[in-house]
């Protein structure tokens, strides 16, 4: 769960305002009143973020990351608008558990606004902060966040929750439409969650039960009928079996400067991209492709 940071707002001009004071027009009012542009971000080649690890191009990282590159995204105002949406709600559902979940059944680490220490893993607290003694509210829940260097991942899961004995993972999403089946790369996402975190040793102070997990989805528009729907995910061997060689490919790609093949799909158009879905690295891939060099080379 994240936020778009938005450009801090400053004061307007007079002429500016004189200038709003006489536009009806709501989508023009809009565009001046608020921050509607896009948001421009660079990430480094570091990890695979597991929350798009069934799309990533490991050939992509491998050269991004030999080539100390930063991969940009723009996120236009829209798409800002929508996930700003589903991090409240991520963030309303995650403080406020005895609403849906149970506040004895959910865990996580809990972090004091007052102080900026994280104060203990477990359900939410109801005593003050043992570091500077703030009232219980000012803990807000800290998401279990991991980083593997071995396997090139990284990832965040929303919410750990206690079923009976066991202690498992709830990945929620928030859509805007019924959902009848769970979406094929939340599945990976999950999945891939219950399977790289086994490797995190000391991340947790329990046992994730990595046999099952649960994919909750919270419509953001009013449904009577269906304002939440659960589904159970197993993973499988079928299911993770590309997404760990993808893993593997990226990592012994770095440290061995081997490139993994192109997708089929970019050899099959010519390494062609949409302007809306470049590929950061595709001159690097392609040339490398049709001179059929299989380790990347440092340029001078």
């Amino acid at each position: 769960m994240r936020f778009i940071r938005a450009d801090p707002v400053t004061e307007t001009p007079k002429s500016a305002r004189e200038f709003l004071d006489n536009v009806s027009d709501p989508r023009t009012l809009t565009s001046h009143i608020v921050g509607s542009k896009p948001r421009v971000q660079r990430r480094a080649y570091d990890f695979m973020h597991i929350s798009q690890l069934d799309e990533v191009c490991a050939r992509e990282y491998v050269i991004g990351n030999l080539s100390q590159a930063t991969r940009k995204e723009t996120v236009s105002f829209p798409l800002q608008t929508v996930f700003n949406m589903g991090s409240a709600m991520h963030y309303w559902i995650q403080n406020h558990p005895e609403a849906y979940f149970g506040r004895d059944k959910v865990l996580g680490y809990w972090f004091c606004l007052a102080c900026g220490n994280t104060r203990r893993f477990g359900v939410q607290p109801a005593d003050p902060c043992e570091f500077c003694g703030a009232a219980a509210r000012a803990s807000i829940y800290k998401e279990y966040s991991f980083r593997l260097k071995e396997h090139g991942v990284a990832g965040s899961v929303d919410i750990i929750l206690k079923v009976g004995s066991k202690y498992r993972f709830v990945d929620i999403k928030t859509t805007a439409k019924e959902v009848l089946s769970p979406i094929g790369s939340n599945v990976v996402q999950l999945s891939s969650y219950m399977y790289f975190t086994q490797f995190d040793k000391g991340g947790l102070p329990l046992k994730i039960d990595s046999s099952l997990g649960y994919l909750v989805y919270f419509n953001k528009m009013f449904n009577f009928k269906s304002p939440v729907t659960t589904f159970k995910v197993q993973p499988t061997d079928r299911l993770m079996k590309p997404i760990i060689a993808k893993s593997r490919q990226f990592v012994e790609g770095v440290a061995n400067s081997t490139l993994p093949d192109p997708k089929p799909s970019c050899i099959s158009k010519n390494f062609y991209f949409a302007k809306s879905n470049p590929c950061p690295m595709v001159a690097e891939c392609s040339t490398y492709f049709f001179e059929n060099v299989k380790k990347f080379k440092k340029s001078s």
